[in-house]
């Protein structure tokens, strides 16, 4: 039996595989960031550095990307079920996709685009430093 043959099979397939990929990129995330870098460290300047290298920038829009879909997809699946809304369907749908996609976009942008300037790591105060200043504990 082909999916095409079937309403909705393509969305169903994509929705596990999407998560599958998820699961993946959302692990390799969080030993990076509680294990690798640390919480405690994660500052601009941090993920500056971090978003020097081509890898995470692209780790970071595939998580971007396939979260944005994953989640459209399983609201629209959530949607399907409720009776009253299917006569709104198009409206719905055109809603939840345009949202994700102006999401996409932009952060997509911001991820291809982000070039920390010269100096201007030097100029940000995190509100954590700020904090260790007026404690007075200097690690």
């Amino acid at each position: 039996m082909s999916y095409k043959k079937v309403p909705g099979t393509f969305a169903w397939w994509f929705q596990r595989i999407s998560g599958s990929f998820l699961i993946i990129l959302i692990f390799i995330h969080f030993i990076d960031v509680h294990f690798i870098f640390g919480v405690e460290n994660l500052e601009y300047e941090t993920v500056a550095e971090k978003w020097n290298k081509p890898f995470w920038r692209i780790m970071d829009a595939l998580m971007l990307v396939f979260g944005m879909i994953h989640g459209a997809n399983g609201i629209e699946s959530i949607l399907l079920d409720y009776k009253k809304i299917r006569k709104y369907k198009a409206y719905w749908f055109f809603f939840i996709r345009a949202i994700s996609a102006v999401t996409i976009i932009i952060g997509s942008w911001i991820i291809v685009t982000f070039s920390p300037e010269e100096g201007s790591v030097a100029k940000y105060e995190s509100p954590v430093a700020e904090m260790r200043d007026e404690s007075g504990s200097h690690e």
